[in-house]
């Protein structure tokens, strides 16, 4: 991961301009802020419905 090549990034974003411990970050940003809501009646008045 140090050099920036394996798996890890492929696909994502050429070698060149990887950078693992900014993805990281953006991950667990992305995690810190996810909201999971299980009553239903709430998720579907509380939703942007188009009708």
């Amino acid at each position: 991961m140090k050099n920036k090549t394996g798996a890890w990034c492929m696909g994502i974003a050429s070698p060149e301009d990887f950078n693992p411990d900014e993805c990281v970050v953006k991950i667990e940003t992305a995690y810190q802020n996810l909201k999971i809501e299980l009553d239903m009646k709430k998720v579907f008045f509380g939703a942007d419905n188009v009708s």
